[in-house]
C-alpha cells in the first residue's frame, strides 16, 4: 500500500514571474493526464500563487476544472500581463509614483479578473483552497478557505475577489476592500481592507502542511490509526509507577506526520546582489523596491528550511529515503528579476526559466558508484517522474476512500 494517501501543492508569490511555476504545473499536467485539481487534494497559493491556485480550481458546467495550467499561463503573456503591469509613466516618473500611490492600477486586473474567472465561488473549487491575504484593519493574516466557505456563507467570496486581494502587493497594487460579515475573535467584521499575502507568507507551504493536518485529522483513516496507539498509551501510563510518559514505544515522531506528498513551487530566486557599498548609503527611497525583492525570498527561503524539518524522507526497510517533500526554484538573472515588468523579452525569457526547471526537475539526482552498489544497481529517478508515480498513487488512494465511502453510503 502507498504511504502517501493525499497530495499538496504550494506555489509561491512573485508576480509575473509566476509563468515559473506555471510552466512546471502545465508539464505535471502534461505527465499525468489529469488537471492539476484533480492530482492534489490541496492547493495552497500566495499573490500570483494565489491566482495560480484560484484559477486551477474553477469549475466549468459540468463541475471539471475550467482552466489548464497552459491556459492559464495566458494570464501572464501576451495583452493580460501589459494590461494588468501597464506602466502609465516610464522609467524613474513610474517609480516615483510609488512614493505618491500605487504603481499599477486596481481596475485593471479586476477587470481581467472578473472577464476569466466569472462569477465562480471558493465554495465551488474543484479540490480544497487555501489562498492568503492580510486584512490592514485588524492587522491580521486571512486565509481564503473552501472549507469554510461550503460551512458559512460569510467566508464564501467570489474567486475573483480572493485573486484580486491575494495579489494585491504593497506599492504595486492599492488594497481591497470586501465586504465580510464574519466574525473575527467574538465580533462581527462587515468588511475586510485586505493586501497580498505576501508580506508574511510568500511561501505558504508551512501553512498548508498545517492545513493538510487539520483535513486528515477529520478522517476516518486518522481515527483509525491512532485509535490502538493512543488507547495502548493511555493504558500504559496508568500503570507506570514513576511519574514517567515514554511514548516512543508506541507513537514514533514520523506517525505524526499525515500521508502527505508535499510539493512547493517558487517563482524563481533573484541573483540580484546588493553590497554593503551599495547599501549603507540607501534611504526610504532607495531601499523601497530592493526591500519587496530580499522580504520575499528570504521568506520563501526560510519556510522551505523549515518544510525540510517537517517533513524529512521516509526511510524504508532497505534504509532507502523516499522523499515526503520537493521544493522546485531557479535563479533569476537581475536583468529579468522584476516581478512588475510584462515587456514580451522578460516574459519570453521567463517561461526559458520553467522550461529549465522542468530539465531540472527530468534529470535524475547523480550518487556515487559505491551508492549504487548499495542500492543494488538501481539508480535513482528524476524527481518529476517520481512525482508523476506519486500522484497516481494518490489518486488510487482517493478513489479507493471514494468507493469506500459510497459503498458505507448504501
Amino acid at each position: 500500500m502507498s504511504i502517501f494517501s493525499y497530495a499538496v501543492l504550494s506555489v509561491d508569490g512573485g508576480g509575473i514571474r509566476g509563468i515559473i511555476p506555471g510552466i512546471v504545473l502545465a508539464e505535471i499536467e502534461r505527465r499525468t493526464g489529469r488537471p492539476i485539481a484533480e492530482s492534489f487534494d490541496l492547493i495552497a497559493g500566495t499573490s500570483t500563487g494565489g491566482i495560480l491556485a484560484a484559477g486551477l480550481t474553477i469549475p466549468d458546467e459540468k463541475g471539471k476544472p475550467k482552466f489548464s495550467a497552459e491556459k492559464l499561463i495566458e494570464l501572464y503573456t501576451g495583452p493580460n500581463g501589459q494590461e494588468i503591469f501597464h506602466k502609465t509613466f516610464p522609467g524613474a516618473l513610474n517609480y516615483s509614483r510609488s512614493i505618491f500611490g500605487s504603481l499599477f492600477s486596481g481596475k485593471r486586473i479586476e477587470g481581467i479578473l472578473e472577464r476569466e474567472f466569472k462569477a465562480a465561488r471558493l465554495k465551488d473549487a474543484c479540490t480544497n483552497l487555501l489562498i492568503t491575504s492580510y486584512n490592514t484593519q485588524e492587522k491580521k493574516p486571512f486565509y481564503f478557505k473552501s472549507s469554510l466557505a461550503r460551512e458559512t456563507e460569510a467566508e464564501d467570496f467570489p474567486l475573483r475577489e480572493v485573486a484580486r486581494c491575494t495579489s494585491a502587493a504593497p506599492i504595486y497594487f492599492p488594497p481591497k476592500q470586501v465586504s465580510y460579515g464574519g466574525m473575527i475573535g467574538d465580533q462581527v467584521i462587515p468588511d475586510l481592507a485586505l493586501i497580498d499575502g505576501g508580506v508574511f507568507a510568500n511561501n505558504p507551504s508551512v501553512l498548508a502542511y498545517v492545513e493538510a493536518i487539520r483535513m486528515w485529522k477529520e478522517t476516518d483513516e486518522y481515527k483509525e490509526q491512532f485509535k490502538r496507539p493512543v488507547q495502548a498509551m493511555m493504558e500504559a501510563a496508568e500503570q507506570t509507577t514513576d511519574g514517567t510518559r515514554d511514548m516512543a514505544a508506541f507513537v514514533q515522531p514520523d506517525n505524526f506526520a499525515p500521508p502527505v506528498f508535499f510539493v512547493s513551487i517558487g517563482t524563481g530566486h533573484s541573483g540580484k546582489k546588493h553590497s554593503y557599498k551599495k547599501v549603507r548609503s540607501w534611504g526610504a527611497r532607495r531601499w523601497l523596491l530592493p526591500l519587496i525583492d530580499i522580504l520575499m525570498q528570504g521568506v520563501s527561503e526560510s519556510v522551505d528550511y523549515q518544510m525540510q524539518y517537517l517533513l524529512p524522507p521516509f526511510m524504508d526497510s532497505q534504509n532507502n529515503p523516499h522523499p515526503r517533500y520537493y521544493r522546485f526554484n531557479i535563479k533569476v538573472d537581475p536583468e529579468f528579476s522584476d516581478i512588475s515588468d510584462a515587456s514580451k523579452k522578460n516574459t519570453e525569457q521567463l517561461v526559458r526559466y520553467g522550461q529549465e526547471l522542468v530539465a531540472q526537475m527530468s534529470e535524475p539526482p547523480k550518487i556515487s558508484q559505491e551508492e549504487l552498489d548499495r542500492r543494488g544497481g538501481v539508480a535513482p529517478k528524476a524527481p518529476l517522474d517520481i512525482i508523476v508515480e506519486r500522484l497516481q498513487d494518490v489518486a488510487n488512494q482517493r478513489l479507493l476512500r471514494e468507493l469506500r465511502e459510497a459503498h458505507q453510503s448504501n
